[in-house]
Protein backbone atom coordinates (compact mmCIF):
# COMPACT_ATOMS: atom_id res chain seq x y z
CA UNK A 1 0.00 0.00 0.00
CA UNK A 2 1.08 3.40 -0.90
CA UNK A 3 1.43 5.58 2.03
CA UNK A 4 2.21 9.68 1.95
CA UNK A 5 4.83 11.04 3.84
CA UNK A 6 3.00 13.65 6.42
CA UNK A 7 5.18 16.01 8.49
CA UNK A 8 9.07 13.91 7.88
CA UNK A 9 8.25 15.52 4.24
CA UNK A 10 10.89 18.24 5.88
CA UNK A 11 13.17 15.40 6.29
CA UNK A 12 13.34 14.32 2.98
CA UNK A 13 15.97 16.92 1.08
CA UNK A 14 17.85 18.12 4.12
CA UNK A 15 21.65 16.99 4.08
CA UNK A 16 22.07 16.07 7.57
CA UNK A 17 19.79 13.72 8.26
CA UNK A 18 21.49 10.23 8.65
CA UNK A 19 21.07 7.83 11.70
CA UNK A 20 23.45 5.69 13.21
CA UNK A 21 23.60 3.17 15.78
CA UNK A 22 26.82 0.81 16.86
CA UNK A 23 25.77 -1.99 19.05
CA UNK A 24 28.29 -3.87 20.74
CA UNK A 25 27.76 -7.23 20.60
CA UNK A 26 29.54 -10.51 22.67
CA UNK A 27 29.71 -13.13 20.71
CA UNK A 28 31.36 -13.97 17.14
CA UNK A 29 28.70 -14.98 14.58
CA UNK A 30 29.21 -16.14 11.43
CA UNK A 31 29.02 -14.03 8.73
CA UNK A 32 26.74 -16.62 7.28
CA UNK A 33 24.74 -16.23 10.26
CA UNK A 34 24.75 -12.10 10.26
CA UNK A 35 23.54 -11.95 6.69
CA UNK A 36 20.48 -13.68 7.49
CA UNK A 37 19.29 -12.30 10.96
CA UNK A 38 19.75 -8.76 8.93
CA UNK A 39 18.32 -9.62 6.26
CA UNK A 40 15.08 -11.38 7.36
CA UNK A 41 15.39 -8.57 10.39
CA UNK A 42 14.76 -6.13 7.95
CA UNK A 43 12.01 -7.77 5.69
CA UNK A 44 10.01 -7.66 9.32
CA UNK A 45 9.81 -3.71 8.56
CA UNK A 46 7.26 -2.88 5.70
CA UNK A 47 8.93 1.10 5.62
CA UNK A 48 12.61 -0.42 5.45
CA UNK A 49 11.37 -2.28 1.76
CA UNK A 50 10.23 1.14 0.69
CA UNK A 51 11.35 3.81 -1.92
CA UNK A 52 10.47 7.35 -1.59
CA UNK A 53 8.42 9.07 -4.79
CA UNK A 54 7.75 12.51 -5.94
CA UNK A 55 4.57 13.36 -7.58
CA UNK A 56 4.00 16.60 -9.31
CA UNK A 57 3.45 18.20 -6.90
CA UNK A 58 6.44 17.78 -4.39
CA UNK A 59 4.61 15.14 -2.04
CA UNK A 60 5.93 12.09 -0.89
CA UNK A 61 5.22 8.86 -0.79
CA UNK A 62 6.20 5.33 0.67
CA UNK A 63 5.97 3.16 -2.82
CA UNK A 64 6.30 -0.71 -1.73
CA UNK A 65 9.24 -2.63 -3.68
CA UNK A 66 9.13 -5.98 -5.03
CA UNK A 67 12.70 -6.13 -3.97
CA UNK A 68 15.57 -4.23 -2.12
CA UNK A 69 19.39 -4.82 -1.72
CA UNK A 70 20.59 -4.56 1.66
CA UNK A 71 23.67 -3.34 2.17
CA UNK A 72 26.09 -5.35 4.55
CA UNK A 73 29.56 -4.78 4.54
CA UNK A 74 31.54 -6.79 6.45
CA UNK A 75 34.79 -5.08 7.51
CA UNK A 76 38.01 -6.34 9.18
CA UNK A 77 38.80 -5.19 12.64
CA UNK A 78 41.51 -2.61 12.90
CA UNK A 79 41.12 -1.77 16.63
CA UNK A 80 38.58 0.80 18.19
CA UNK A 81 40.30 3.79 16.15
CA UNK A 82 39.34 1.78 12.45
CA UNK A 83 35.51 1.71 14.19
CA UNK A 84 34.78 4.64 16.69
CA UNK A 85 31.96 6.96 16.08
CA UNK A 86 33.63 9.82 15.02
CA UNK A 87 35.46 8.09 11.87
CA UNK A 88 32.11 6.28 10.66
CA UNK A 89 29.97 9.25 11.35
CA UNK A 90 32.05 11.36 9.02
CA UNK A 91 32.67 8.74 6.54
CA UNK A 92 28.71 7.54 6.05
CA UNK A 93 27.16 10.83 6.80
CA UNK A 94 29.30 11.59 2.84
CA UNK A 95 26.90 9.06 1.64
CA UNK A 96 23.82 9.66 0.60
CA UNK A 97 20.58 6.75 0.04
CA UNK A 98 19.03 7.10 -3.02
CA UNK A 99 15.77 6.95 -1.30
CA UNK A 100 14.21 6.94 -4.77
CA UNK A 101 15.33 3.56 -5.41
CA UNK A 102 14.78 2.02 -2.10
CA UNK A 103 17.37 2.54 -0.43
CA UNK A 104 17.05 3.46 3.25
CA UNK A 105 19.08 1.57 5.76
CA UNK A 106 22.82 0.08 5.67
CA UNK A 107 24.89 -2.36 7.72
CA UNK A 108 28.54 -2.39 8.65
CA UNK A 109 30.20 -5.15 10.58
CA UNK A 110 33.62 -5.35 12.50
CA UNK A 111 34.57 -8.51 14.18
CA UNK A 112 37.59 -9.83 16.52
CA UNK A 113 37.08 -13.52 18.17
CA UNK A 114 35.18 -12.16 20.70
CA UNK A 115 33.33 -8.94 19.83
CA UNK A 116 30.98 -8.04 17.06
CA UNK A 117 30.21 -4.14 16.35
CA UNK A 118 27.07 -3.72 14.54
CA UNK A 119 26.51 -0.34 12.55
CA UNK A 120 23.45 0.34 11.51
CA UNK A 121 23.40 3.91 9.26
CA UNK A 122 19.93 4.77 7.84
CA UNK A 123 18.01 7.96 6.39
CA UNK A 124 15.63 9.82 9.12
CA UNK A 125 12.66 8.77 7.12
CA UNK A 126 12.79 5.04 7.76
CA UNK A 127 12.55 5.61 11.41
CA UNK A 128 13.41 7.49 14.28
CA UNK A 129 15.87 6.34 17.47
CA UNK A 130 13.77 3.85 19.00
CA UNK A 131 12.60 2.30 15.67
CA UNK A 132 16.60 1.22 15.72
CA UNK A 133 16.49 -0.09 18.87
CA UNK A 134 13.13 -2.59 17.60
CA UNK A 135 15.49 -3.19 14.46
CA UNK A 136 18.20 -4.34 16.45
CA UNK A 137 16.08 -6.63 18.55
CA UNK A 138 14.70 -8.67 15.79
CA UNK A 139 18.61 -9.29 14.85
CA UNK A 140 19.36 -10.80 17.91
CA UNK A 141 16.53 -12.45 18.16
CA UNK A 142 17.41 -14.07 14.50
CA UNK A 143 21.13 -14.59 15.79
CA UNK A 144 20.14 -16.18 18.89
CA UNK A 145 17.44 -18.87 16.56
CA UNK A 146 20.23 -19.43 14.15
CA UNK A 147 22.45 -20.75 16.91
CA UNK A 148 19.90 -23.30 17.96
CA UNK A 149 19.31 -24.24 14.48
CA UNK A 150 15.95 -22.96 14.30
CA UNK A 151 16.53 -21.16 10.89
CA UNK A 152 12.73 -21.93 9.45
CA UNK A 153 11.77 -19.59 12.61
CA UNK A 154 13.66 -17.00 11.01
CA UNK A 155 12.66 -17.47 7.47
CA UNK A 156 8.74 -17.97 8.33
CA UNK A 157 7.69 -14.03 8.72
CA UNK A 158 3.97 -14.87 9.68
CA UNK A 159 3.17 -11.01 10.10
CA UNK A 160 5.57 -7.48 9.21
CA UNK A 161 4.91 -3.95 10.78
CA UNK A 162 2.92 -2.24 8.93
CA UNK A 163 3.95 1.31 7.40
CA UNK A 164 2.72 3.63 9.79
CA UNK A 165 2.95 7.79 9.61
CA UNK A 166 2.03 10.35 12.30
CA UNK A 167 -0.14 13.10 10.25
CA UNK A 168 -2.99 15.51 11.15
CA UNK A 169 -5.30 12.36 11.81
CA UNK A 170 -3.30 11.41 14.99
CA UNK A 171 -3.11 15.21 16.29
CA UNK A 172 -5.41 15.97 19.89
CA UNK A 173 -8.10 17.78 18.87
CA UNK A 174 -6.80 21.04 21.09
CA UNK A 175 -3.92 21.66 18.62
CA UNK A 176 -5.54 24.28 16.88
CA UNK A 177 -4.46 26.61 13.97
CA UNK A 178 -5.60 30.24 14.77
CA UNK A 179 -6.79 33.03 12.25
CA UNK A 180 -3.15 34.17 11.80
CA UNK A 181 -1.25 31.87 11.08
CA UNK A 182 -3.59 30.93 8.47
CA UNK A 183 -3.42 33.42 7.27
CA UNK A 184 0.59 33.53 6.90
CA UNK A 185 0.31 29.88 5.49
CA UNK A 186 -2.42 31.02 2.49
CA UNK A 187 0.04 33.93 1.90
CA UNK A 188 3.31 31.83 1.93
CA UNK A 189 1.89 29.10 -0.14
CA UNK A 190 0.37 31.50 -2.74
CA UNK A 191 3.63 33.43 -3.34
CA UNK A 192 6.10 29.83 -3.57
CA UNK A 193 2.96 28.77 -6.05
CA UNK A 194 3.73 31.65 -8.43
CA UNK A 195 6.92 31.24 -8.62
CA UNK A 196 7.32 27.47 -7.26
CA UNK A 197 10.78 25.26 -8.79
CA UNK A 198 10.55 21.44 -8.38
CA UNK A 199 14.27 19.86 -7.80
CA UNK A 200 15.27 16.43 -9.02
CA UNK A 201 17.50 13.70 -6.96
CA UNK A 202 20.89 14.46 -9.45
CA UNK A 203 20.32 18.29 -7.86
CA UNK A 204 20.15 16.97 -4.38
CA UNK A 205 23.15 14.95 -4.92
CA UNK A 206 24.71 18.02 -5.90
CA UNK A 207 23.24 20.44 -3.10
CA UNK A 208 24.04 17.49 -0.78
CA UNK A 209 28.02 17.15 -1.84
CA UNK A 210 28.65 21.14 -1.32
CA UNK A 211 27.00 21.06 1.97
CA UNK A 212 29.21 18.55 2.95
CA UNK A 213 32.46 20.11 0.95
CA UNK A 214 33.75 22.18 4.24
CA UNK A 215 31.99 20.23 7.13
CA UNK A 216 33.51 17.79 9.78
CA UNK A 217 31.72 16.77 12.93
CA UNK A 218 33.25 16.18 15.91
CA UNK A 219 31.72 13.22 17.84
CA UNK A 220 32.98 12.48 22.09
CA UNK A 221 31.41 9.44 23.63
CA UNK A 222 31.12 8.69 27.48
CA UNK A 223 30.13 5.22 29.01
CA UNK A 224 28.38 5.07 32.13
CA UNK A 225 28.36 1.83 33.67
CA UNK A 226 27.75 -0.58 36.24
CA UNK A 227 27.46 1.26 39.95
CA UNK A 228 28.07 4.56 39.06
CA UNK A 229 24.59 4.02 36.41
CA UNK A 230 22.49 2.88 39.28
CA UNK A 231 23.72 5.56 41.53
CA UNK A 232 22.66 8.67 39.42
CA UNK A 233 19.73 7.19 38.72
CA UNK A 234 19.17 6.67 42.77
CA UNK A 235 20.12 10.20 43.00
CA UNK A 236 17.74 11.47 40.74
CA UNK A 237 14.96 9.77 42.07
CA UNK A 238 15.88 10.88 45.54
CA UNK A 239 15.44 14.33 44.58
CA UNK A 240 12.48 13.77 42.31
CA UNK A 241 14.17 14.04 39.01
CA UNK A 242 14.40 12.34 35.97
CA UNK A 243 18.04 11.25 34.71
CA UNK A 244 17.14 13.41 31.74
CA UNK A 245 16.91 16.08 33.89
CA UNK A 246 20.14 15.63 35.28
CA UNK A 247 21.86 15.28 32.01
CA UNK A 248 20.50 18.53 31.02
CA UNK A 249 21.47 20.50 33.95
CA UNK A 250 24.79 19.07 33.94
CA UNK A 251 25.23 20.46 30.51
CA UNK A 252 23.51 23.51 31.38
CA UNK A 253 26.15 24.08 34.45
CA UNK A 254 28.91 23.51 31.76
CA UNK A 255 27.61 25.91 29.18
CA UNK A 256 27.86 28.72 31.66
CA UNK A 257 25.33 30.55 29.83
CA UNK A 258 21.73 31.55 29.23
CA UNK A 259 20.30 28.55 26.28
CA UNK A 260 17.87 26.55 24.67
CA UNK A 261 17.79 23.31 25.00
CA UNK A 262 15.48 21.23 23.08
CA UNK A 263 14.42 17.57 23.50
CA UNK A 264 13.22 14.90 21.57
CA UNK A 265 10.24 13.69 23.00
CA UNK A 266 8.28 10.20 21.64
CA UNK A 267 4.39 10.57 21.28
CA UNK A 268 4.88 6.87 20.04
CA UNK A 269 1.91 4.40 21.10
CA UNK A 270 2.86 1.61 24.20
CA UNK A 271 3.29 -1.11 22.66
CA UNK A 272 4.43 -0.50 18.88
CA UNK A 273 7.42 -1.79 17.88
CA UNK A 274 7.52 -1.12 13.98
CA UNK A 275 9.53 1.77 12.09
CA UNK A 276 8.47 5.38 11.73
CA UNK A 277 8.89 8.27 13.14
CA UNK A 278 6.80 9.51 16.46
CA UNK A 279 9.00 12.04 18.05
CA UNK A 280 8.28 15.52 18.50
CA UNK A 281 10.35 18.53 19.73
CA UNK A 282 10.08 20.61 23.38
CA UNK A 283 12.60 23.16 24.36
CA UNK A 284 12.97 25.11 27.47
CA UNK A 285 14.79 28.77 27.73
CA UNK A 286 16.95 28.60 30.47
CA UNK A 287 20.61 29.39 32.77
CA UNK A 288 22.22 27.86 35.62
CA UNK A 289 21.77 29.50 38.79
CA UNK A 290 25.22 29.34 40.54
CA UNK A 291 23.49 31.06 43.83
CA UNK A 292 21.48 27.62 44.99
CA UNK A 293 22.76 23.57 44.47
CA UNK A 294 23.09 21.30 41.88
CA UNK A 295 19.47 19.76 42.82
CA UNK A 296 17.68 22.76 43.43
CA UNK A 297 18.64 23.70 39.76
CA UNK A 298 17.66 20.37 38.78
CA UNK A 299 14.42 20.29 40.18
CA UNK A 300 13.25 23.51 38.62
CA UNK A 301 14.70 22.65 34.99
CA UNK A 302 12.96 18.97 35.46
CA UNK A 303 9.91 21.45 36.30
CA UNK A 304 10.40 22.96 33.00
CA UNK A 305 10.70 19.96 30.71
CA UNK A 306 7.46 18.29 32.21
CA UNK A 307 5.06 21.56 32.02
CA UNK A 308 5.73 21.29 28.10
CA UNK A 309 5.29 17.61 28.04
CA UNK A 310 1.83 18.06 29.63
CA UNK A 311 1.11 20.32 26.78
CA UNK A 312 -0.58 19.05 23.98
CA UNK A 313 0.42 22.41 21.79
CA UNK A 314 3.98 22.40 22.71
CA UNK A 315 4.12 18.63 21.25
CA UNK A 316 2.21 18.83 18.90
CA UNK A 317 1.91 22.53 16.91
CA UNK A 318 5.34 22.37 15.43
CA UNK A 319 4.37 19.07 13.78
CA UNK A 320 0.81 20.96 13.11
CA UNK A 321 2.78 23.84 11.43
CA UNK A 322 5.07 22.18 8.71
CA UNK A 323 1.70 19.94 7.53
CA UNK A 324 0.64 23.15 6.47
CA UNK A 325 3.26 24.13 4.19
CA UNK A 326 3.39 23.08 0.51
CA UNK A 327 5.80 19.85 0.40
CA UNK A 328 7.79 21.40 -2.75
CA UNK A 329 8.56 24.37 -0.79
CA UNK A 330 10.14 22.65 2.00
CA UNK A 331 13.05 21.26 -0.19
CA UNK A 332 12.96 24.58 -1.68
CA UNK A 333 14.66 26.06 2.00
CA UNK A 334 17.62 23.16 1.95
CA UNK A 335 18.44 24.65 -1.60
CA UNK A 336 18.24 28.30 -1.13
CA UNK A 337 20.25 27.72 2.05
CA UNK A 338 23.03 25.12 0.75
CA UNK A 339 22.85 25.63 -3.23
CA UNK A 340 23.29 28.26 -5.60
CA UNK A 341 19.27 28.69 -5.74
CA UNK A 342 17.90 31.90 -4.13
CA UNK A 343 14.08 32.23 -3.43
CA UNK A 344 12.88 35.26 -0.86
CA UNK A 345 9.56 32.67 -0.23
CA UNK A 346 12.28 29.67 0.68
CA UNK A 347 14.41 32.15 2.71
CA UNK A 348 11.59 33.20 4.53
CA UNK A 349 10.07 29.34 5.15
CA UNK A 350 13.17 28.39 6.58
CA UNK A 351 12.92 31.11 8.55
CA UNK A 352 9.64 30.48 10.12
CA UNK A 353 10.31 26.30 10.86
CA UNK A 354 14.03 27.25 12.00
CA UNK A 355 15.24 24.28 10.25
CA UNK A 356 18.41 25.85 8.51
CA UNK A 357 20.37 28.28 11.00
CA UNK A 358 22.26 26.74 13.79
CA UNK A 359 21.43 28.67 17.38
CA UNK A 360 23.51 28.68 20.31
CA UNK A 361 22.31 25.76 22.48
CA UNK A 362 21.44 21.97 22.76
CA UNK A 363 19.54 19.18 21.60
CA UNK A 364 18.94 16.01 23.49
CA UNK A 365 17.72 13.05 22.20
CA UNK A 366 17.36 10.50 25.31
CA UNK A 367 16.30 7.16 24.01
CA UNK A 368 16.13 6.48 28.01
CA UNK A 369 16.28 2.83 28.45
CA UNK A 370 16.26 0.57 25.79
CA UNK A 371 12.41 -1.56 26.22
CA UNK A 372 14.66 -4.84 24.89
CA UNK A 373 16.92 -7.60 26.44
CA UNK A 374 20.34 -7.70 26.50
CA UNK A 375 21.05 -11.23 26.47
CA UNK A 376 19.77 -13.77 23.20
CA UNK A 377 21.32 -16.83 23.92
CA UNK A 378 25.15 -17.33 24.50
CA UNK A 379 25.05 -13.37 22.13
CA UNK A 380 24.99 -10.05 24.68
CA UNK A 381 24.26 -6.90 23.73
CA UNK A 382 27.13 -4.94 25.78
CA UNK A 383 25.93 -1.15 25.05
CA UNK A 384 24.56 0.69 21.99
CA UNK A 385 25.87 3.69 21.06
CA UNK A 386 23.20 6.58 19.39
CA UNK A 387 23.78 9.30 16.87
CA UNK A 388 20.99 11.16 16.71
CA UNK A 389 21.92 13.37 13.01
CA UNK A 390 23.01 17.01 13.42
CA UNK A 391 20.69 18.74 11.43
CA UNK A 392 21.67 22.50 10.13
CA UNK A 393 19.76 24.19 12.69
CA UNK A 394 21.19 22.23 15.51
CA UNK A 395 24.85 23.20 17.49
CA UNK A 396 25.01 20.81 19.46
CA UNK A 397 23.33 17.25 19.69
CA UNK A 398 23.06 14.86 23.01
CA UNK A 399 22.46 11.43 21.98
CA UNK A 400 21.40 8.89 24.74
CA UNK A 401 21.07 5.63 24.68
CA UNK A 402 20.95 2.81 27.85
CA UNK A 403 21.19 -0.72 27.64
CA UNK A 404 21.51 -3.39 30.93
CA UNK A 405 23.63 -1.08 33.35
CA UNK A 406 25.36 0.77 30.53
CA UNK A 407 24.50 4.40 29.29
CA UNK A 408 26.54 5.68 26.19
CA UNK A 409 26.19 9.64 26.19
CA UNK A 410 27.42 10.73 22.79
CA UNK A 411 28.28 14.67 22.20
CA UNK A 412 28.39 15.91 17.95
CA UNK A 413 29.08 19.36 16.87
CA UNK A 414 30.53 20.94 14.01
CA UNK A 415 34.30 20.26 14.46
CA UNK A 416 34.76 24.40 14.42
CA UNK A 417 33.50 24.55 18.07
CA UNK A 418 36.36 21.64 19.90
CA UNK A 419 37.88 24.48 21.58
CA UNK A 420 34.96 24.84 23.68
CA UNK A 421 32.79 21.61 23.59
CA UNK A 422 35.47 19.44 23.92
CA UNK A 423 35.64 21.28 27.25
CA UNK A 424 31.93 21.31 28.19
CA UNK A 425 31.52 18.40 27.49
CA UNK A 426 34.10 16.95 29.80
CA UNK A 427 32.84 19.37 32.48
CA UNK A 428 29.57 18.14 32.11
CA UNK A 429 31.20 14.86 33.16
CA UNK A 430 32.85 15.79 36.19
CA UNK A 431 29.28 17.09 37.51
CA UNK A 432 28.44 13.60 37.20
CA UNK A 433 31.24 12.15 39.08
CA UNK A 434 30.91 14.07 41.54
CA UNK A 435 27.43 13.60 42.46
CA UNK A 436 28.76 9.96 42.82
CA UNK A 437 29.30 10.47 46.32
CA UNK A 438 30.30 6.87 47.20
CA UNK A 439 33.26 6.82 44.89
CA UNK A 440 34.74 7.91 41.26
CA UNK A 441 32.14 7.40 38.34
CA UNK A 442 33.09 4.60 36.19
CA UNK A 443 33.15 6.05 33.20
CA UNK A 444 35.46 5.83 29.51
CA UNK A 445 35.51 9.06 27.87
CA UNK A 446 37.02 9.42 24.03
Amino acid sequence: MITKVEFERVFLSSPSIHVMFVATIQGFPSEKHLQIAIENAVNHFDMLRCRIETDYKGECYYVPCEHVNIDIEMREWEGEEGSNLQTLVNEQQRKPFNFKKGELIRFIVFQNEQITKLVVCAHHLAGDGLSYSYLIEKIMTNLMLLEEGKEDEVYNIKKTYPVKVLGEKDFPSDVKIGPLHRFIFKNINKKWNERQRHFNYDDYLNMFNKFWEERKTRVITAKIRGNSLDKIIQLSKKNGVTVNSTLATTLLKAFDDKITIKFAASVREDGDKGMGNYATVISINHCYDKNIGFWDNCKKVHKMIHKELRSNKSKYFGLKFICKFDASLLTAMYFHAFSDYTNKVAEKIGELIGYIKPKKGLFISNLTKAKIADKYGSYELKDLTFYSPLAPSVNTMLSVATIGHTMVLTMQYDEKLADTHNDIFYNAIMDLDNLEVAGDLEYDLC
